[in-house]
C-alpha cells in the first residue's frame, strides 16, 4: 500500500500529538443497552 504523494500526514501527525477532546462539563454519559441482535 502506498500513501498517495498529497496526503496530509502533518495534519494527521498533530491531531495524534494534540487531540482535539470536548471539555469534561460538555461530554455525555456512555448509555449502556442490551444489543440489538436483529
Amino acid at each position: 500500500y502506498q500513501i498517495p504523494e498529497n496526503w496530509p500526514y502533518q495534519d494527521a501527525r498533530r491531531l495524534f500529538k494534540e487531540p482535539i477532546v470536548s471539555p469534561v462539563e460538555e461530554q455525555e454519559e456512555p448509555k449502556w443497552t442490551a444489543p440489538d441482535e436483529e
